[in-house]
């Protein structure tokens, strides 16, 4: 039990507001909050899409990406394992709002593309909980919500997000080989994801 004065970790504390249907409101701040501080950490400030790719480049942007969402990843997992039919609004909100983060006009293609990389963090996230929680309608809503991908590596228009995300880094998969431990996968980004995803989710059950 908490002492008075703790403070609670991301992960309790969605779960204590999402169980609650009086803190409905209260909810829904928590997870606008957290959205805006994704979106600020993902910035163009801080990934900008100039310079060149190396080995230790890469792996510190895709650890400073997994850090950069970390907490709403978290929330993502205990709004699909613990929410009801209208949070699944909460969870196409996140996903739309986290692509309109400025992904950048111009700069070296394999950033620009791997902007991307949080958006299907998230997803596979929660398509690992949905799938474990038999929460379809969770699972339709993080592939199918439609976004307006209006960078060209993305392709013009509204289309599902799961297409948009991975229309935008299939491109670049080889690159995931630069990673430590994925070297010799046939599908590194998928290993990859896999492995962060189902360690988190189990964690939060």
């Amino acid at each position: 039990m908490k002492s008075a004065g703790t403070k609670l970790s991301v992960s309790d504390r969605a779960k204590a507001l999402i169980a609650d249907s009086l803190l409905r409101i209260e909810f829904d701040a928590f997870v606008n909050e957290h959205v805006r501080r994704t979106m600020d950490a993902l910035s163009l400030e801080y990934f900008p899409a100039v310079g060149g790719i190396n080995n230790d480049e890469f792996a510190k942007r895709i650890e400073s990406y997994e850090s950069a969402v970390r907490d709403l990843q978290t929330i993502l997992i205990v709004l699909i394992r613990w929410g009801d039919r209208d949070h699944m609004l909460q969870l196409e909100k996140i996903l739309c709002r986290v692509v309109e983060v400025d992904k950048g006009g111009g700069g070296t293609v394999a950033w620009l593309r791997l902007n991307w990389y949080p958006v299907l963090a998230l997803i596979y996230a929660g398509g690992i909980t949905a799938l474990s929680a038999r929460r379809y309608e969770a699972l339709h809503a993080l592939f199918a919500t439609p976004v307006r991908a209006n960078q060209a590596v993305a392709g013009p228009g509204e289309k599902p997000v799961i297409l948009s995300a991975v229309s935008a880094i299939r491109d670049i998969e080889e690159a995931f080989k630069l990673l430590p431990g994925h070297e010799r996968h046939r599908y590194p980004r998928s290993e990859h994801h896999g492995n962060i995803s189902t360690a988190k989710a189990r964690l939060l059950y």
